[in-house]
This record gives C-alpha cells, structure tokens and sequence, in this order.
C-alpha cells in the first residue's frame, strides 16, 4: 500500500516507522529541511521537502498514486487543506489530526459530511478516553476498548496483598466468577506468555483481555478492597486537563483543578460546572498541603511540561494520594516515571500513532491496541470464509498458532465468547488476538484465505 504522509514531526515518523515496518510504501512531505535529513538517515522513506498544502508538492509526492494520506502537521487548517487537496486528486481515503471540537463537533457548523476527511484523529481526546478509564479502574496502569466497548484490555499491576498472589491460571479460572483471558506477565524484564501452570507474583504486571460485565468481578478479586472514586484532582487547566473535569464531573465525581495562571483558570470556569478551581502550582508544597492530597484518590498533572508533571505527582504520591496519572509527551521518560511510583504515564501522541496505524490498514483489522513494553498488540481480527482458522475447534489448530500468540475472544452479534480449546470460530466473526511483534503475521495469515493478498 502507498502511503502519502504530510508532516514529518514525531507523530508523523512514528506512523511511518510502524508502517514501513509492515511493507507499505511511504513518502513524507515536511517543509523543515534539517528535519527531512535527519529523519531520512533513519528511515527508508521518499522524503519531499515543502508545503503539503500545495498542490505542485503534492503532485511531486505522487498523490495521485497514493492509496491513504496521513495529515498530521501542527495546524488543524493545514491538515484540512490537504485532505481537501488529495480527495480532488482521487485519493480514496484520508486521515486528519484535528485538534480543535469546533471542527468536528456534532454542534459544529462544519458537519463530518462537508469536511473532506474520512478520520479523524484527536489526541489529546484519545488521552483523556483513556485517563477517564484508568481513574474508574483500579489498580489498572493502561485501558483500551474494542468491540465497540464490548470487550477490554487491561494492564494491572498486582498489589503485595493480592489474593491472586501465587494463583496459577486453573486456580484464577476457578476464583474469578467472569470470564476473562489472561494474555500476558511482564515479571521485570520477562514477558511469559502464560499457561495452565504459571503462577501469578505479587509486582507482576498482567495483561487482561476482558468482556466489560467481567471487569469488576476481576478487580474485586485483585484487591482485598475497591473503595468508589470520588474526589479527583487535576494539576493543569490544559485542554486535557479541562476535558478531562467535564467527563470526570458528569460522572459525579467532585473533581478539583488547578492552574498558576490566571487566564486559563478564568477560561476552565467559563467552560465547567461542579468543579473547584483554585489558582496555584501543585510544585508548592504549600497549595499541596492546602489540597489535603491524602482525601483525593487520584491525582493527574497534564501541564504541558513533563518534568512538572513527573515532580508534582511525585509530591502527590508523598502526600498519600492513591493514584498518580500524567501527561508525558517523551515516551522515553515513561519507563523511568513508572520506576518511580508513577502509575500511569499518558502520551497523546503515542495514542494516535496506534490509531493512524490502525485506520491505514483497515480492512481485515477491525481495531488494534499497540502494547509498547512488550513489542506486541492486542488486534480485532474478522475471519475470513475458507480461512484456516475457521470452522475447527482451536484445540486442533495449536501446531498453526504461533507460542507468542493467543486466542482471547470471539465477538458475535449474539454474545461474546472468551475463547478455549473446545471454541470454534465461524466465517465473519470478530475475533481478539494477543501476539508479539514477531508473531503477528504468521497469526494474520491464519485469518485470510491462502493465496489472496491481506489489507
């Protein structure tokens, strides 16, 4: 597939990084100079310097043969324009980053049909989705939906004080009254892909493909005790920080934000209700005190600013917070804020690449979640008639079933099914699979009918 990308920041690479990685065709156009030469000794790319926005660039770029166009400058405006530009070349799809609702808003003036985009792609809205379904789950480090929200996939860290401490995977089966799949165990730097007699530890990192109904049962038997989530703190009047109030306080929860400056504080009170704000730093040990931190089971800081957000969330923890979130915009830093108490480090942009990524592919892949830590995703894969992995219990088909992969469930309009050895999947069914980086083609290949070409 031949993917035209426009805009070669770090949004923009990563995306081609994944999608090079799969044998697409990329080109990328980018403007900055420097930036094309430094990317272009990394990646095996065709760069074109200039303006996506223009049409002789894009005719140089070849849009005209260009199955997608990606559009991730930093301007909405300009993301706009190019996707304007490609669908009057013929290009069939195009995929936007819009950072501004009034864009796409249902109460918009602009509606989805009038714009020239078949997705878009917020991440700071992809952020706050995923820092909502942290807060609600405890004990979870990472959350992500498939089947229309059916079904979730859950990292959880497991407490010293865990019942399922020393539980082998028979003995979680018979403990857990829901039904769920246990896909993995990141156990310090070893990943194990579980089997009937592996032990879950105290300190384990697990990863859990779960139907929804499933999820409290779940966490209920992590914990001796699940306490509700009612009193919030948010460090940050961003537009994640301020996006993330709304939906917490519509859920009911008494949510506090704070901000040093004045005029985002004025533009948080014209834009929430049944929230406190108070202007201040969460890097003052005095407004921390004020806050009475230990009260607050959870506490986010999404400044703009990742040592801020890493320094105020580790006075947080000090104070005897229960939860600590925060935005992170290197992924780097991530590993080194969780090896010191952080629980969650969100990184907008690292969400979206796993979205883009997803939407370009399309076709067979109904939605994927990337799983960084462990060179694995988690894929909604549809079964193809006359496939191999159609119409034979999975008992019979462990030799084709890669030993880094695993089946987690089946979706159908009926129901869902956590998948065993006596399941049995049918032409067209949905079905949620774990795999490692390098086990992930052998496992879609099982998916597609022998001799056609996958999407």
């Amino acid at each position: 597939m031949r993917v035209l990308i426009v805009g070669g920041g770090r949004l923009g690479a990563n995306v081609a990084r994944s999608l090079l990685a799969e044998g697409h065709d990329i080109v990328i156009i980018e403007r900055n100079v420097t930036l094309c030469e430094e990317l272009g000794s990394k990646l095996d790319a065709l760069f074109i310097v200039g303006v996506g926005a223009s049409p002789p660039i894009l005719e140089r770029a070849g849009v005209r043969e260009a199955d997608v166009v990606v559009a991730v400058t930093d301007s909405d405006e300009k993301n706009m324009i190019v996707c304007l530009l490609a669908k009057n070349f013929g290009v069939k799809r195009c995929i936007a980053r819009i950072r501004h609702p009034e864009y796409y808003d249902p109460s918009s003036l602009l509606t989805r049909n009038q714009l020239p985009i078949d997705r878009v792609v917020n991440p700071e809205q992809l952020a706050v989705q995923a820092m909502e379904r942290l807060i609600y789950t405890k004990g979870a480090l990472e959350a992500a939906e498939l089947a229309d929200g059916r079904i979730l996939v859950v990292e959880f860290l497991v407490p010293p004080d865990s019942p399922m401490h020393g539980c082998s995977m028979v003995r979680l089966q018979q403990m857990v009254p829901g039904k769920f799949l246990l896909a993995a165990i990141h156990r310090g730097d070893e990943v194990i892909i579980p089997s009937g007699n592996v032990v879950v530890e105290k300190g384990d990192r697990i990863y859990v493909i779960i139907p929804r109904e499933s999820l409290q049962p779940f966490v209920q038997k992590l914990h001796r005790e699940v306490q509700p989530i009612t009193n919030v703190a948010i460090h940050g009047a961003t537009s994640m920080g301020i996006g993330l109030a709304k939906r917490l306080a519509a859920h009911g929860t008494r949510v506090t934000l704070i901000d040093e400056d004045p005029e985002r504080c004025v533009q948080a009170g014209m834009e929430l209700d049944r929230v406190t704000i108070l202007r201040g730093s969460c890097m003052n040990l005095d407004v921390l005190d004020e806050l009475r931190l230990q009260h607050y089971q959870v506490f986010c800081s999404l400044l703009d600013d990742d040592a801020a957000n890493l320094m105020s969330a580790l006075l947080a923890k000090e104070r005897g917070v229960g939860k600590t979130i925060i935005h992170m915009s290197e992924p780097d830093f991530a590993p080194v804020a969780e090896r010191h108490g952080i629980d969650s480090a969100i990184n907008p942009s690292v969400l979206a690449q796993g979205t883009i990524v997803w939407m370009v592919r399309a076709g067979q892949i109904v939605s994927l979640i990337p799983l960084y830590d462990l060179r694995a995703e988690v894929q909604e894969l549809v079964a193809a008639a006359g496939s191999r992995i159609v119409e034979k219990p999975l008992a019979s088909l462990t030799e084709l079933i890669p030993a880094d992969a695993r089946i987690g469930a089946i979706v159908r309009p009926t129901g869902i099914e956590i998948a065993g050895g006596a399941s049995v999947i049918a032409p067209g069914d949905r079905v949620i699979v774990f795999a490692t980086t390098a086990a992930l083609p052998h496992l879609r290949d099982l998916f597609h009918v022998p001799g056609t070409v996958a999407s």
